[in-house]
């Protein structure tokens, strides 16, 4: 019994990888990827870690507020409290109930920490004397939500906003095209995205996601894909994300 117990202690280890990027540049479509047509990829980074059990499992934001998302849009200073402690709290139930307790790899296409260091910061100017509020409440409540083992910059920079706004218009989300004509909030974006990639360096791998192609009827860029999910897995294993540790068994073992 006690044996069982170890064993399965050792296979519900958790590991994550949260992808960050500036909306629309595939954040969404690459973590989906990754669990999917080219899970295989990273399945492959375990060859070496026996301790996690061999699995992906794909987590995708799904939690707007239907009637507090567009009132936002339409006036962020007025809803931007709101909006981003609605936010906050969504993505931190959904950690504790969902991400923290599955097994394997887990592939984010949005990290708990952009609640702060990307979107709250983006939108701390709106949010004005409140933003201290919001930040005392992630500072307490978000100790208990720990940093992914690696994160995976979707990275489009500043000099390919028009990219952006591209990409925006063929997706045709209503509450988003205000952004096709002004791209202040998709600077803001890059501008907060860059700095959180500097934040963590040591653990953040590098996607150009310039390189994808968007195809007019919707067809995937696999060539994109396969490559960056490749350089994704390698990164993993070069730079140890995963790491090993030691179960009770490799103990027994040495003694």
């Amino acid at each position: 019994m006690y044996l069982a117990n170890v064993i399965d202690e050792i296979y519900e280890r958790n590991v994550q990888l949260a992808c960050f990027g500036v909306l629309a540049a595939g954040k969404t479509t690459l973590a989906k990827a990754a669990c999917n047509e080219y899970k295989n990829i990273l399945l492959s980074t375990l060859d070496d870690v026996p301790d996690i059990r061999r699995s992906v499992t794909f987590h995708k934001e799904e939690f707007f507020d239907p009637v507090l998302f567009p009132i936002y849009y339409q006036n962020p200073e007025r809803y931007a409290f709101a909006y981003q402690v609605s936010s906050f709290v969504n993505r931190l139930v959904r950690h504790e109930q969902q991400i923290s307790i599955t097994p394997g790899i887990n592939v984010l296409d949005q990290p708990f920490q952009a609640d702060r260091w990307i979107y709250g910061e983006a939108n701390k100017d709106n949010m004005k004397d409140e933003f201290h509020v919001y930040e005392k409440l992630y500072n307490e409540m978000g100790k208990r939500i720990r940093e992914p083992e690696g994160y995976i910059y979707i990275r489009i920079p500043h000099d390919a906003v028009s990219m952006l706004q591209r990409r925006i218009q063929a997706r045709a989300r209503p509450d988003e095209q205000h952004m096709v004509e002004d791209s202040t909030y998709l600077e803001q974006l890059i501008t907060c995205n860059e700095k959180f990639h500097d934040m963590n360096k040591d653990r953040t791998i590098v996607i150009d996601a310039t390189k994808m192609r968007v195809a007019g009827n919707g067809e995937i860029d696999h060539e994109y894909l396969e490559s960056a999910i490749t350089k994704v897995g390698s990164e993993i294993v070069s730079r140890n994300l995963f790491g090993y540790r030691a179960s009770y068994m490799d103990i027994a073992n040495e003694n």
